[in-house]
């Protein structure tokens, strides 16, 4: 099983990696994507999430209460 976390650093960013860690302990510690432990210094970002999400069997969103209001520094929504 190939588990893809999601989340916004800036909104869950402990929560995340706990919740990896205890996936990682559950199903093994290559079946869980996040990405700033997955994607090594130098890999192309957007290959390396496109293809992670390609092999993974579910993809769990962890939503925090800034997920929905987020904008970019220009004040864009990033929805």
């Amino acid at each position: 099983m190939q588990v893809f976390l999601s989340y916004r650093r800036g909104d869950v960013p402990g929560h995340a990696g706990r919740l990896t860690d205890a996936l990682r302990q559950r199903l093994g510690r290559t079946s869980v994507f996040q990405d700033v432990v997955a994607i090594a210094p130098g890999q192309d970002f957007t290959s390396a999430i496109d293809h992670a999400l390609d092999d993974c069997d579910a993809v769990l969103a962890v939503i925090g209460p800034g997920w929905l209001t987020a904008a970019t520094q220009q004040g864009a929504a990033r929805l």
